[in-house]
């Protein structure tokens, strides 16, 4: 699930904009979006009942998240529970309230 849900990231600005570009566009193009895996159709979802997963696309706020620019990085927050995605040694990829460390800060790789 942690690679699933990594690649998911990388390609994150892929899913809101629809071409090979930053996550800059797809911060412009969407204030809460839900991003789907293209080969589960799922998509990126975080409750305090179930955690981090993918999971069916249903519409719920479970499942819009908004990029937040920070530095020429970008913190990945939920509309529902307020968590931001986090990925550590310790922890893997998880959702976790916003803080200042850098286990929240993604970059795109594009």
């Amino acid at each position: 699930m942690r690679r699933f849900l990594t690649a998911l990231l990388v390609a994150v600005g892929l899913a809101a904009t629809g071409v090979a570009a930053s996550p800059k566009p797809a911060e412009a193009s969407c204030t809460w979006c839900s991003y789907q895996n293209v080969a589960t159709r799922r998509c990126l979802d975080d409750s305090f009942e179930f955690g981090l997963r993918s999971f069916p696309c249903n519409g719920l706020p479970y499942q819009f998240w908004v990029p937040n620019p920070s530095g020429g990085s970008f913190h990945w927050g939920n509309q529902a529970t307020g968590r931001f995605l986090d990925d550590s040694f310790e922890f893997g990829l998880r959702s976790f309230p916003r803080n200042t460390l850098n286990y929240q800060r993604f970059v795109s790789d594009a």
